[in-house]
């Protein structure tokens, strides 16, 4: 019984309803089934360390006061690229869009919410069946950081995307001088009588954490907890004492979020420049210095049916070779390995090897009028599972 209901499922797909598969362009028929083949875009996580530095009010003093000689001499600003992390998402590609016509009844063609063709004939493409294609190729090299998730804009290297800033392990806030001064410091009349009763200060505060160290305070923290808060606001004082004779540096990092397609040929394009000054900067910037991405894609395809080229006969012929005249019945992607890889002033920031789904080789069906069902990968376009309906020696893999 239950075999008898799975070819009834299979009836859409009639032998006599030989379907064919065409570029969608132009006027397309009424009665045609559309679909788009899967484009690979990357995500890019680019955190951006921003550093600042103030000279200190009383620099030409440390030495002095202080014995420190190494001090921030002038204001200046920069950007420094810490690291890049890659990810991947897909969208139906406008330049693989075809619709599919059968003479006779047309078969269910399975498309998700992009319209990126799944299945044919009531089949789809399980999630191992998938997984299985993907994990083949996406080997990651050591070293390589991990992938993040995200989504922004997609653009051609353009760094238009989301972008938000955060702040990580930096400098404390700067303290304005001001909100330091003791009433004697206000009261003096030179900076150098300043500077020495900011010196007098830090070594104050010095000595109160090391009595409070030692336990030799009159009055000491009831507990644990108070004590680390104590601690910590000495030494926030005393940076911020420090400060005015060595310096302030403030340190923010910055995540500029990017999308972008990479190229189905194999080579070196800009995927965003950078400045030291500016930051991220669109790709065609030329203010800053290209970080290129490279791609090379292996000419091998990966391990799936090996029907994608030739014409399948039936009652188990030998497959024959497709001649120019005949219109194929589906399309699809063989995929290949790309091995990807971002690099910016000789310096590696990221690499992998994974699947774009551009950079397959576009294949062919050929059912000749025989009834069959397709799954297909809608991440990387590839044939998963190829089933024909018939007599067991009508399949020509048997």
């Amino acid at each position: 019984m239950k075999k008898v209901l799975f070819l009834a499922a299979l009836l859409p797909l009639a032998l006599n309803a030989q379907m064919i598969c065409r570029p969608a362009q132009g006027e397309i028929p009424s009665d045609a089934q559309l679909y788009q083949l899967p484009q690979t875009v990357l995500h890019l996580e680019i955190e951006v360390v921003h550093i600042a530095e103030t000279p200190g009010e009383y620099a030409r003093y440390s030495e002095k006061y202080l014995g420190i000689s190494q001090v921030i001499a002038e204001e200046k600003e920069w950007n420094e690229l810490s690291c890049v992390k890659l990810s991947t998402r897909v969208r139906p590609d406008d330049s693989r869009r075809f619709y599919l016509q059968a003479q006779g009844e047309m078969p269910s063609v399975v498309t998700n919410a992009d319209g990126i063709l799944c299945g044919l004939g009531n089949a789809n493409a399980s999630g191992r069946e998938a997984q299985a294609v993907r994990t083949g190729a996406q080997a990651s090299r050591p070293g390589t950081r991990a992938a993040s998730k995200g989504a922004g804009p997609v653009g051609r290297g353009a760094a238009s995307g989301q972008r938000e800033t955060f702040h990580k392990e930096g400098s404390l806030p700067h303290s304005s001088a001001e909100a330091l001064y003791t009433q004697e410091m206000h009261l003096a009349n030179a900076s150098t009588r300043v500077a020495e009763l900011a010196a007098k200060q830090i070594f104050t505060l010095r000595e109160t954490r090391l009595a409070l160290l030692q336990g030799e305070l009159e009055t000491f923290p009831q507990d644990g907890e108070s004590l680390k808060l104590f601690l910590k606001e000495l030494d926030k004082t005393e940076r911020a004492y420090t400060e005015l004779f060595t310096g302030h540096r403030d340190v923010r990092r910055e995540t500029v979020c990017l999308d972008l397609v990479p190229s189905a040929e194999n080579g070196e394009q800009v995927a965003f420049r950078f400045s030291s000054v500016k930051g991220v900067l669109d790709a065609d910037d030329l203010s800053g210095s290209p970080v290129y991405l490279t791609i090379e894609t292996a000419d091998d395809g990966l391990s799936q049916l090996p029907d994608s080229t030739t014409r399948l006969v039936q009652h188990g012929k030998k497959v024959q070779e497709v001649k120019e005249a005949v219109e194929p019945s589906v399309c699809y992607y063989l995929p290949r390995r790309s091995s990807v890889c971002l690099s910016f002033d000789d310096r590696s920031l990221f690499e992998a090897d994974m699947v774009l789904a551009q950079c397959g080789k576009l294949r062919y069906l050929y059912d000749k009028g025989q009834a069959f069902q397709a799954a297909f990968d809608p991440q990387t376009g590839a044939l998963l599972r190829l089933e024909w309906v018939g007599s067991e020696d009508e399949n020509p893999h048997k």
